[in-house]
């Protein structure tokens, strides 16, 4: 279970990191990715 929360948080972490190469900032993607991933590891999201 504790796994699956680690990879739920480092898959929030990629989006984020790709939303903020899109977005030519990967500074607000990387906050924005550990934002995602904190809320998918603790199954707020999905």
């Amino acid at each position: 279970m504790k796994n699956k929360g680690i990879l739920k948080f480092f898959a929030g972490l990629v989006v984020g990191i790709g939303i903020g190469l899109a977005s030519n900032s990967i500074g607000i993607g990387i906050a924005v990715g550990i934002a995602l991933g904190a809320a998918f590891s603790q199954g707020k999201i999905a």
